[in-house]
């Protein structure tokens, strides 16, 4: 069932109506929480809801902004972004990316990167441990003979061979990541450029920045990127207004949520199951709002599950 976007997120929809004004471009929003346990990471699913945004704007001459403050985004939902290749101005960017949020970022045709923006390494993913399985064909035709030599060994306790298994399985994803990367950026440069290319994938790196660095805007602009800072007074106040707005909604910001509450007979009960936010995709006229569900966590990881919901706006 729809809602008004206006009755759930008031001034975030002032704000994104405000940036609008002074841009004269539609505004697309991602913004996603990253500090556990209130984290998303954005699929497929996700990225069919962007798109859906994107066509349902309004009919204009200018091409729209993405506004991005987040985290969560997996490699399916750059990947099906990339694809999609939507007709982006810029990427406006809030706090560091990480992982494939960077090469959504850089789907956009430029870089407007707000104050202490960066973009952090491409290919960061998380290790997961799992339980062992017997590796793949693929798998065991890629592993290092090392790896190799260690599971065969008698010698190797279960525990190793669960974490090889998890380290081969974020090899892989931080190789698909990688790759990503590098067709996104190949859309910014002719084929002669392929040497710039590679040098930005080797930039934004896991290797080059670990999960706490990133390029700022004149990194970026040494690279070949067409990045800039905001040039307008008014441009930077709405932008940064948008910025707060989403910091007071979702968990962009380290939060401290209890998961006790007070009793006649101490801290003893888990508090009531609420919709905490998770993520928010929206334009002015319309949203998908992502809400998590705190008595609902994941068995496995902990993280909290949720459920998308429609927001439209009347006006």
């Amino acid at each position: 069932m729809q809602a008004l976007f206006a009755d759930q997120f008031e001034h975030l929809l002032q704000a994104m109506n405000r940036l609008e004004q002074v841009l004269s471009r539609p505004v697309l929003l991602l913004a996603a929480g990253w500090h556990e346990p209130y984290s998303v990471n954005l699929g497929e699913d996700a990225a069919k809801r962007l798109i859906d945004l994107y066509v349902r704007l309004p009919d204009s001459d200018a091409l729209p902004v993405l506004f991005i403050y987040g985290r969560g985004c997996s490699v399916a939902f750059a990947d099906m972004l990339r694809r999609s290749n939507l007709p982006l101005h810029a990427s406006y960017v809030m706090g560091r990316t990480l992982g494939p949020t960077t090469s959504v970022a850089l789907c956009s045709r430029s870089l407007v990167m707000l104050p202490g923006a960066g973009l952090g390494a491409a290919d960061a993913v998380e290790v997961i441990e799992q339980d062992y399985r017997a590796p793949s064909a693929e798998q065991w035709r890629v592993m290092p003979a090392e790896y190799k030599s260690m599971l065969l060994s008698a010698e190797c306790a279960p525990h190793t061979r669960r974490l090889l298994l998890s380290e081969l399985d974020a090899m892989s994803r931080q190789n698909l990541a990688e790759r990503l990367l590098a067709a996104v950026l190949s859309s910014h440069f002719d084929r002669e450029q392929r040497e710039q290319v590679l040098e930005l994938v080797d930039a934004l790196s896991l290797k080059r920045l670990g999960r706490e660095l990133g390029l700022g805007v004149k990194e970026l602009m040494m690279l070949g990127l067409n990045a800039r800072g905001p040039v307008e007074s008014d441009e930077l106040e709405a932008a940064l207004e948008l910025a707060r707005q989403i910091e007071a909604e979702f968990a962009v910001l380290p939060v401290e949520r209890p998961l006790f509450q007070d009793t006649e007979l101490g801290e003893v009960e888990f508090e009531l199951a609420t919709g905490e936010p998770g993520a928010l995709l929206a334009s002015t006229q319309y949203a998908y709002y992502y809400e998590l569900d705190t008595g609902s966590p994941d068995p496995d990881s902990g993280m909290l599950r949720g459920a998308w919901k429609e927001l439209f706006s009347p006006f």
